[in-house]
């Protein structure tokens, strides 16, 4: 071996040394005093707390209460309170890893019986794609429908100086031609304040927070099987009605004294406006509804995906867990996880569209989040844009002279009974179609 080659290979093992973690062993015995090998893994159960959650909540959620600190010991003087009083100190240590411990068992028997889902998930996003993708079967079919490949690899070996293959996956080409313009389309939801200061207090002044009945979740019994290879370009409006996977970037302007726009055009970090007049990437829902309103549309770019069949991607995996939930009573743990499970199997499809960042405790810095198995920019686009397009139409049919004080992504703070919103809107009827499919007598 050549001088040089050791150099190398001598420097290659001191950066693996410095970058390598401090391993420390924890001798274990048993009863007998013999040591015993044990792997142990360590897992952070709050990604599977439901909103996040305290402990104190998954306490509550367990049956498991929280214990109170004595009087004159305070969280933030610990090493005082194990000196003063050492077997209160260490029962309240112990209640917090027994709340922690017997939850994630719980977790684990929840997915593993409801599911047939084994060990622990990392999160329940995770585990709702796991169960969303072994539910929905061939494999090949699956990466059909979400636009994705399996291909080969080549790359250089350094350790084993040779050229060595792994697969990888990757976009269709079908599904690549739109994928970047139909990411731009890919928004969130409307989130607005229309009052500013104390609103007004007095005999029959009355405030309704109503918002849609599992808004992203119902809404992706929307979504067909798309023909990628299908897609074409068009100007036409009339090609963008109906129940259409169309994206456009257009100019759009409302007639004057329009007081709700349905256009989201966005402003750097402070979020989505909804201006009379501009230029913006949106959806054939959002182009629909503009249209109704009276606005003039003119299309610079337009894309039509075409369903390739009328089979409901999501439907199986929603009616299922749904179903699920109704068999808990509400607050218990199953219907928390199930509700996130139905929240977050929608957020999965619009994974690292944004650039996102998360903290990686492994390299100890921000690192950008990675896409999951069921990213796809044509749905989670096209979800976003049904739902913006479903809350706008419910705030411009408002009765005039009652007063819309805020709008927050699926719902909207009103003075306006809910027997007095207007529900006969073709995007709440659409909507409601969707709940029909799962509840005949849902609202």
């Amino acid at each position: 071996m050549s001088t040089k080659t050791k150099a190398k290979k001598r420097k290659q093992k001191q950066k693996s040394e410095k970058g390598a973690v401090d391993k420390k062993v924890l001798v274990l015995r048993d009863q007998n005093r013999k040591p015993r090998l044990c792997k142990v893994k360590l897992i952070d159960t709050m990604p599977l707390v439901p909103g996040g959650k305290s402990l104190d909540h998954v306490g509550h959620l367990i049956g498991l209460k929280k214990l109170s600190l004595p009087e004159g010991q305070h969280i933030s003087r610990m090493k005082k309170f194990f000196s003063e009083e050492p077997a209160e100190a260490e029962a309240y240590g112990l209640r917090d890893s027994q709340a922690t411990l017997r939850f994630g068992k719980h977790v684990i028997n929840v997915f593993s019986e409801e599911f047939e889902l084994d060990g622990i998930p990392t999160t329940i996003g995770s585990a709702a794609v796991r169960y969303f993708v072994k539910q929905f079967g061939d494999p090949e079919h699956f990466r059909k429908v979400f636009g994705q490949s399996i291909e080969k690899e080549y790359y250089w070996h350094i350790e084993k100086q040779k050229f060595c293959s792994r697969t990888i996956k990757s976009i269709t080409p079908e599904a690549l031609v739109f994928y970047d313009f139909v990411a731009r389309c890919f928004r969130g939801g409307r989130s607005e304040a229309f009052v500013c200061g104390l609103s007004e207090d007095g005999e029959g002044v009355a405030q309704y927070d109503v918002d849609l009945s599992g808004a992203y979740s119902t809404t992706l019994l929307i979504l067909r099987e798309p023909d990628y290879a299908g897609a074409y370009l068009t100007k036409d409006l009339k090609d963008f009605c109906g129940e259409v996977m169309g994206f456009v970037y257009a100019d759009f302007e409302f007639p004057e004294g329009t007081q709700y726009p349905c256009i989201q055009v966005p402003d750097g970090t402070r979020g989505l406006f909804f201006p009379l007049q501009g230029t913006s990437y949106f959806t054939a829902p959002e182009l629909e509804l503009a249209l109704e309103m009276g606005a003039k549309i003119n299309i610079r770019t337009g894309v039509v995906v075409p369903w390739a069949n009328d089979n409901r991607v999501f439907e199986p995996f929603v009616r299922k867990v749904r179903a699920k939930r109704k068999e808990h009573p509400p607050k218990s743990i199953e219907n928390e996880l199930y509700k996130l499970m139905l929240n977050s199997i929608y957020g999965k499809c619009g994974q690292s569209l944004r650039g996102k960042s998360a903290f990686d405790t492994r390299e100890m810095g921000s690192k950008k989040i990675g896409p999951s198995p069921l990213t796809n920019p044509y749905f989670a686009a096209y979800v976003t844009g049904f739902v913006r397009a479903v809350l706008s139409e419910l705030l411009w049919k408002i009765p005039e002279g009652e007063v819309i004080y805020s709008a927050t992504v699926d719902g909207f703070l009103t003075s306006t009974e809910p027997s007095r919103i207007d529900t006969s809107g073709t995007m709440y009827k659409r909507f409601q179609s969707l709940l029909d499919l799962l509840d005949e007598e849902g609202k």
